[in-house]
């Protein structure tokens, strides 16, 4: 063979790949070419038969540290020999194979120029190479060239593209190169008075240690940041009208982290990792309490940007505060006007390159020494999740409503978008929609065979489904929303059967309830909804979810005459109730006005929260049960409470109101209420874990899993797996995807596909 064609897809743009081609091209003696194909990249290798060899066995050993080769094609050609091996200009007209990189930490190469006087980059925030730096938030099309991206704002000068043109140079054709003579630079702002200083990020610092609060624009988006003071946190909360939900911190390392928190082996290398996440971990008691109240656990974080790193240059302080800057439900701030216009910080420090793509910080947190994404975006998004099988058809899935990503599975890849949020506000409704139309033009991609939407006929997606399905003529699809999480489960770990634990706040159910503590068998006769816990009252609907304490009521009302339910709330949750709000509860679930049923489990957790006063407001998603699981975490399982089942509508019911009246009876007897949580959340997880395994056998399916906002749950999640593997089955859980309603999506497009077969 004296020449080969060959196709490299996979992450094999911004990553530096044919910069390494073309060194690899010299080292072996090869000829020939190599150039982006919006997608993919063609390589022309000429040479002897050894030389291609050696050629070709070190593109996949050697290849850079950020690119991932999914796939080699090489056809044989008939090529003469060529003068040399060139990078030339790249074409739109290759496959749809590759993909971008996600935006990773600074290398410490780059992180040492920084901090180098006598370097040209000293002291510069927009310092970065082939190994490192901003992709995806810059890119605006494919082929990932300088001119499609943000930085075509900015001409390099004659210095950078010198490195820029050099293929010894590690910024060889790195397209974000740039130095403080030609690049983007920082700017601070006194409300919308611009402050006249040498180093804006020296000066913003500095207000910070005062105790100012402080706007700072990222690579994705803005940060609000303020010091680890409780006095100063107060104010920002009252400030962004946050009162509880927890604030991420960026501490300055690993040493500075174990001063707030225990962290694991594992949360260290998450920590630590090029993707540079939050991680939730546990937190230390000299932890600030307002940052995380009422919680046992942290979000933290390292820097991952040259001007994160610069800030901690400036200081003696170990963290600050870093959260997104948005207005309540919205998408964050990517643009310098609207922060600066914000009334939410004190000063504002913003540069002048634009944010294409939108990415809030990514969140893990560890459970059952497995990583769960809470939020996956920054670090990850846009690299796909590889599936087992090529789907065949084009399919696009949009979510749910909160925490919504959409997903477009395409071959055997499924691209999840960056984090979306809340969709029932019009400006996410219209990012979700711009995030997906930026993937699709990312991956190539033309026509789409299927839209799915969930089956909740609320939900804003279902407008956007309607309106992507009728741009391209296609049919649009529902699926069930519990449906889709166990759909989900079984993608990332390429099941063809399971038993799916679906466990979260909500979801519309097929007869038009509301789920949310359901058994999900799938198997060669499709999906049933085989168990679930007892359907319970709502009182005054969705209000049941915001105040905690009429869920508790609806699940006692039955258990108790009024007068004595009257007597148990009054001793242990009166002051949960406004004047008269009791009797109108009370009333409501006599009449079953305004009182849907609801299976969920987040709703029995909630009324735990509200029945041991850890929570009678929820102020953020999912506020009441995280606080429940922190008491619990403070106690022992050691109280019997009862698991007893029952038939439903033909299906077998866990019986969580006995659960929760014998609860109730510890509490009369002044048992310890942390014990009294840990004790509820081992009952629920061993109930359903009864359920489960029951289920599997009379299916014959020997795996179980476990989806749902409830999987962030670390003790519930522990006692179904130690059952569930005591019984000889299976266990699995999430990695890849969230199991939350961030991986709604994912499931959507799955099922769909699984279903068609």
């Amino acid at each position: 063979m004296r020449g080969a064609r060959i196709e490299v897809t996979g992450i094999v743009q911004g990553v530096g790949f044919r910069p390494f081609v073309y060194r690899l091209a010299k080292k072996t003696g090869i000829t020939g070419y190599v150039k982006n194909m919006g997608n993919s990249v063609e390589i022309l290798a000429v040479g002897g038969g050894e030389e291609i060899n050696d050629f070709l066995a070190g593109l996949e050993r050697d290849a850079p540290p950020l690119a991932r080769i999914d796939n080699v094609s090489v056809q044989p050609t008939d090529e003469k020999d060529l003068q040399a091996f060139k990078i030339v200009e790249s074409s739109s007209a290759g496959g749809s194979g590759s993909v971008l990189p996600p935006d990773v930490c600074i290398c410490e190469t780059c992180l040492a120029e920084i901090n180098d006087p006598s370097n040209p980059r000293y002291g510069y925030p927009f310092t970065v190479c082939v190994d490192c730096g901003a992709r995806y938030t810059i890119i605006e099309t494919v082929p990932y060239d300088r001119v499609n991206t943000s930085m075509t704002d900015f001409p390099m000068c004659s210095e950078c593209k010198r490195e820029y043109e050099d293929p010894v140079d590690r910024r060889f054709h790195a397209e974000p190169t740039c130095c403080p003579a030609c690049g983007p630079s920082y700017h601070l702002y006194y409300g919308s008075k611009l402050v006249d200083v040498i180093n804006p990020v020296e000066a913003a610092v500095g207000k910070l240690d005062e105790g100012r609060i402080v706007a700072v624009m990222g690579v994705g988006g803005t940060h609000l940041a303020s010091a680890l003071d409780d006095t100063v946190v107060q104010r920002l909360r009252r400030r962004f009208n946050r009162p509880e939900k927890p604030f991420a911190i960026m501490v300055r390392g690993l040493e500075a982290a174990s001063k707030f928190a225990s962290l694991s082996e594992i949360e260290k290398r998450l920590l630590t990792s090029l993707r540079r996440p939050i991680v939730a971990v546990q937190k230390k008691s000299v932890a600030p309490e307002l940052v995380a109240p009422g919680l046992d656990n942290i979000g933290i974080m390292l820097p991952y940007t040259a001007l994160h790193h610069m800030m901690f240059n400036y200081t003696d302080a170990d963290g600050f505060v870093m959260t997104s800057a948005n207005l309540p439900g919205e998408p964050m701030f990517t643009e310098a006007e609207e922060v600066v216009a914000s009334s939410f910080s004190d000063y504002c420090l913003v540069h002048n390159r634009q944010i294409l793509n939108r990415v809030d910080d990514s969140v893990i947190r560890v459970v059952g020494d497995r990583p769960a994404f809470i939020r996956r975006s920054r670090g990850y998004v846009p690299e796909p999740i590889q599936l087992e099988k090529e789907s065949g058809e084009v399919v696009l899935g949009l979510g749910a409503e909160l925490n919504v990503t959409g997903c477009l599975l395409k071959g055997d890849r499924a691209f999840l978008t960056q984090y979306i949020g809340d969709t029932t506000k019009l400006r996410t409704l219209e990012f979700l929609e711009s995030a997906v139309n930026r993937l699709l033009k990312l991956t190539g991609t033309k026509s789409v065979d299927r839209i799915v939407i969930d089956m909740h006929p609320g939900y804003a997606t279902r407008a956007l489904g309607r309106k992507l399905a009728d741009r391209f003529g296609t049919p649009l699809s529902e699926v069930q929303h519990h449906y889709a999480h166990a759909s989900s489960l079984m993608a990332e770990n390429r099941l063809d059967e399971v038993v799916c634990l679906s466990l979260d706040g909500a979801g519309y159910g097929l007869d038009g309830s509301v789920w949310g503590g359901e058994v999900i068998c799938v198997d060669e006769g499709g999906m049933t909804r085989s168990a679930s816990l007892e359907p319970q009252p709502m009182p005054g609907g969705d209000l049941a979810a915001v105040y905690p304490a009429r869920m508790l009521a609806g699940i006692l009302h039955s258990h108790y005459s009024e007068e004595e339910l009257k007597s148990v709330l009054a001793r242990h949750r009166g002051d949960a109730f406004r004047d008269g709000e009791l009797d109108l509860v009370l009333k409501q679930l006599r009449s079953g006005f305004n009182t849907p049923f609801t299976s969920s489990t987040g709703r029995v957790l909630d009324a735990a929260a509200a029945l041991l006063g850890v929570c009678w407001e929820r102020t953020y998603e999912g506020e009441p049960a995280m606080k429940l699981e922190a008491l619990a975490d403070k106690g022992k399982p050691v109280f019997e409470l009862p698991i007893r089942f029952s038939k439903h509508q033909g299906r077998e019911i866990f019986e969580t109101g006995k659960m929760l009246k014998e609860s109730v009876e510890f509490l009369e007897s002044d048992c310890k209420k942390a014990d009294i949580a840990a004790s509820i959340q081992n009952t629920l997880a061993r109930g359903l874990a009864i359920l489960a395994v029951k289920c599997g056998r009379q299916n014959r399916v020997k795996a179980i899993g476990v989806s749902g906002g409830v999987a962030y749950n670390n003790a519930i999640v522990t006692e179904i797996e130690r059952h569930v593997k005591s019984e000889g089955f299976e266990f699995y859980t999430q990695t890849q995807a969230p199991p939350g309603d961030g991986g709604i999506s994912l499931g959507q497009v799955w099922h769909t596909i699984k279903k068609g077969r």
